[in-house]
């Protein structure tokens, strides 16, 4: 047998376990030598165990108080005990069909299975035909009653356990048993079952508390159930027996001192004859009264009696050598064994050591702690450490079973348990129990906490504040679901001015939420007052959604578009829906009206002094409302306003028109996409014309402040200059262009304007000179080549000399100037300067030819020449224009140089 963990219940045996079915067993081919006591073992144990919590899921999920809880746990070691007894009448009669756990009792009132079990052990004092009805067809015809000869069946089985030399402390009345009051019974065999192992006579009796449940059976309690109800019921008055008390009872068992000495003389002679056959029949003869006789050591037992003295020659002599023996035997075999996963032979070493309560379940801790403590200690294990580890694992197993089937205060006992070492305060039991039991939900069957993890629970409880306290038992009554603690505790004047009575379901639901994603953590009571708060505001804002649904759908009601509009784009807001699409509110309002006057049509008339509600769901719960005086509520009421509809199937339509519009988009996506291109191009213009206007609007207004704010800075200058008594020199240049002007003045500004006209002129006719000195050189050139006579050169010279003196003599002419003002000239060359995109087009269109002409005669003359800083500046930004428009239509940064604005500026400051 591999030590592994319990096997968990598959949901098809589970589903099984609530019918009837035929009382056999099926076996368990992996386990073909200890296949009938798993196979009882499997189903007992898994019906017990389902009862159990059957029984906490028909209570509601609700915590038990502490009394119900203890009965609990002593319905359920009882069932348990009784299932031991099952499982171990099953393996010394080797006979599967046992009853049922719940018709045990009943069944031993008839005494053949005792009697049966008597002659297993005992068959000189009961043979096999002695037993009255073996296979009970008496006992089955007369309704399961027995009749009186079934009494000696009862007789038999007390006679075989005196022959034993069971103490009669464990031994019932026979009026007792026939009776049915069999408490005492199950007790008797538990004890029978301890002292016929030691006796070896039968195989020991284990303990399944909080056993694991095996698959592949075949259920024999349907009524479970109903029979751990009645059993607690039997139970309630009654008091049972100490079964852990057992094996100290029967250390100091009663003997017959002349047939022990007999039996001892029997030893010594089998000793004296090294005949080890008969030394091991000898030591297991009833007479003797030698316990843990194990036969595979009877050599090692002949060899170490043999070295004795005959004064020596006792019983409890013979009891040490045979207990020493073993121990030595046993020993050896587990320093072996501890390296391996044979959990049948690790079983059976600790028997081999005397161990009365060795738990199958518990093996895999068992062979954990030893191998444990071997390698910590660095040698092999005694007795006496062995003993000490299997107390420690035991201890574990009983704290699991009072997690699961008990009690805080059976939990706080199984914590105080000497083997652990532990030092557990009363006043924190229920924290342990709802910790540990916390820690348990997520282990799997077969697995336990260790003493360690024990430990730092406890260590983690030893300072806890009160406040801490109460909280930590609030997170346990949520999540145990006992809401009438939950509640209780929400009514204490912590959270009086917070809470509210009719959000106590909605604050439960929250804080269970709360308590899943942090449970155990540190957690105060501000949090949990925080908590409490946002269930008010959303139990607040779901009361809101609610008015706002009720108004929606009285405005549905009435055919009112703007209201269903106003108040639908409001809900679906708020709500976050991700059915609402804002784009397509006139298809929601179309069906949600269409489909509000259908609804009217269907249902009654309504009476306007009948009250009618409507819910509405949110994250903690449901809240309702009357649809007339919006009279709030959190509990359900009745009756429904039929004629409105929930927020649900509000929804529920919203999805249907996004889906219908879908499909209408994509049959007439075309369309469509035409009359938004429609839409968009309107919409477009209509936000230019908007944005011209508003930007009118703001250049209006920033010159309105500008001249505002120039008449303020004027008069504050103005009021500055008049009082001041040596103004500053930019001051007072602000106000000489208001001095009156003066004829000298006048006639300076001319005398000015006529230099810059003589300057304008001269380089026009330096420029004339220069071109006629290059042709003439040209000339000269020709004439050099022969290509030109002498005669044209001179020609050229006189004409070239007599265009100088004209020019010299010429005067200004102001004819021109009468016909054209001056005034619309500079308007003119103003524009042309300061709007730089004129002559730039002007230069495109004319290209290279033309354009040095076009420098010299048009532009240069039009920024005067560049005589001052002004025109320099305003030249740049034309030729900055020009290089701009150059860049935009450039492909490559390699044909920079060959663009005709880089040509013109090259042109121009050559010609310059």
């Amino acid at each position: 047998m591999m030590l592994r963990p319990v096997c968990q219940l598959e949901q098809s045996e589970m589903n099984e376990m609530s019918r009837p079915s035929s009382p056999e067993l099926s076996l368990n081919p992996d386990d073909t030598q200890l296949c009938l006591p798993l196979r009882i073992l499997s189903s007992g144990v898994a019906m017990t165990e389902l009862a159990f919590r059957r029984r906490m899921d028909e209570s509601g999920g609700k915590i038990e108080d502490v009394d119900e809880r203890r009965l609990n746990r002593v319905a359920y070691e009882y069932l348990c005990r009784l299932l031991q007894v099952r499982i171990w009448l099953a393996e010394c009669l080797k006979d599967e069909q046992i009853v049922n756990v719940n018709e045990l009792e009943e069944n031993l009132r008839n005494g053949v299975l005792l009697a049966r079990l008597a002659h297993s052990f005992a068959p000189e004092v009961v043979p096999l035909k002695g037993v009255f009805d073996v296979k009970q067809e008496r006992f089955q015809q007369n309704e399961n009653t027995p009749v009186y000869r079934h009494s000696d069946n009862i007789m038999q089985w007390r006679r075989a356990m005196e022959s034993i030399h069971l103490p009669e402390i464990f031994i019932p009345e026979t009026a007792d048993v026939f009776e049915g009051r069999n408490q005492k019974t199950v007790f008797c065999l538990c004890a029978l079952a301890t002292l016929l192992h030691r006796l070896r006579k039968a195989p020991p009796m284990r303990n399944v508390a909080g056993q694991a449940k095996f698959h592949k059976y075949r259920i024999l309690m349907p009524n479970l159930d109903d029979e751990l109800s009645e059993m607690k019921l039997n139970l309630k008055d009654s008091k049972l027996p100490e079964f852990g008390d057992v094996g100290s009872l029967l250390t100091g068992r009663r003997e017959n001192a002349d047939l022990q000495a007999r039996a001892i003389e029997t030893i010594r002679d089998a000793v004296k004859s090294k005949d080890a056959t008969e030394l091991v029949k000898a030591l297991k003869s009833s007479e003797a009264g030698i316990e843990f006789v194990e036969e595979n050591l009877a050599e090692e037992y002949l060899v170490k009696l043999t070295s004795v003295d005959e004064v020596e020659f006792t019983k409890p002599f013979v009891q040490r050598i045979v207990v020493e023996t073993n121990n030595e035997s046993a020993l050896e075999k587990l320093d072996r064994a501890l390296g391996t996963d044979d959990g049948e032979q690790l079983l059976h070493i600790l028997d081999v050591l005397q161990f009365d309560d060795v738990r199958p379940t518990a093996l895999l801790l068992y062979s954990t702690l030893l191998q444990r403590e071997k390698k910590n200690s660095g040698k092999s294990l005694d007795r006496e450490k062995v003993a000490e580890i299997i107390a420690v694992a035991n201890a574990l197993v009983e704290v699991r079973v009072a997690v699961d089937h008990g009690s805080s205060e059976d939990v706080l006992l199984a914590l105080r348990h000497p083997a652990l070492q532990l030092n557990p305060s009363p006043n924190n039991a229920r924290l342990y129990y709802n910790r540990i039991r916390k820690e348990y939900e997520s282990k799997a069957e077969g697995e336990f906490l260790t003493r360690n993890e024990l430990e730092f629970f406890l260590i983690e409880y030893d300072d806890i504040s009160a406040d801490k306290r109460q909280v930590l038992e609030l997170k346990a009554a949520l999540a145990n679901k006992d809401d009438e603690a939950v509640l209780s505790f929400l009514k204490t004047s912590t959270f009086a001015e917070i809470v509210i009575e009719q959000n106590s379901e909605f604050y439960i639901t929250k804080l269970k939420k709360k308590i899943e994603m942090i449970y155990f953590q540190p957690t105060s009571l501000e949090e949990l007052g925080e908590a409490l708060r946002d269930v008010n505001e959303e139990t607040g804002r779901a009361f809101s959604h609610l008015d706002t649904l009720i108004r929606l759908n009285k405005a549905m009601t009435v055919d009112h578009e703007s209201s269903v509009r106003l108040n639908l784009v409001s809900l679906g807001t708020s709500m976050k829906s991700d059915a609402f699409r804002r784009e397509l509110l006139h298809w929601y309002i179309q069906r949600l009206i269409k489909e509000s006057q259908h609804r009217l049509a269907q249902v009654e008339p309504r009476n306007e002094l009948e009250k009618k509600w409507l819910h509405f769901d949110f994250e903690f719960g449901t809240v309702w409302a009357e649809t007339v005086t919006l009279h709030r509520s959190t509990v359900p009421m009745e009756p429904v306003d039929e004629s409105y509809f929930t927020w649900e199937e509000i929804e529920r339509m919203l999805d249907e028109e996004d889906v219908n519009f879908d499909e209408y988009y994509k049959t007439n996506e075309q369309q469509v996409v035409k009359s938004q291109k429609n839409l968009r191009k309107f919409l477009e213009q209509k936000r230019k014309k908007q944005m011209e206007a508003r930007q009118k609007s703001m250049e209006q207004a920033a010159l309105t402040i500008q001249n505002h704010y120039k008449s303020y800075r004027n008069r504050k200058d103005l009021e500055l200059l008049k009082s001041a008594e040596k103004p500053s020199l930019s001051l007072v240049r602000k106000f000489v262009k208001n001095l009156p002007r003066s004829e000298v003045s006048t006639s300076d500004e001319f005398e000015v304007a006529e230099m810059k006209s003589n300057v304008a002129q001269l380089m026009a006719a330096n420029r004339q000179l220069d071109a006629n000195l290059v042709e003439l050189d040209e000339k000269i050139g020709l004439l050099i080549k022969n290509r030109l006579n002498l005669e044209e050169v001179m020609a050229h010279r006189d004409k070239t000399a007599e265009a100088a003196d004209a020019f010299s003599m010429r005067a200004i002419s102001m004819r021109k100037r009468d016909k054209l003002p001056l005034s619309t000239l500079e308007q003119l060359f103003f524009y042309l300067q300061t709007q730089p995109a004129h002559l730039a087009n002007l230069i495109e269109a004319r290209g290279k030819k033309g354009l040095d002409d076009l420098i010299n005669d048009v532009i240069c003359p039009i920024f005067g020449f560049l005589s001052d800083n002004r025109e320099q500046f305003l030249m740049v930004r034309m030729l900055c224009e020009l290089i701009t428009r150059d860049v935009e239509k450039m492909n490559r940064l390699e044909e920079l140089p060959t663009t005709n604005c880089v040509q013109t500026v090259a042109q121009f400051f050559t010609s310059r």
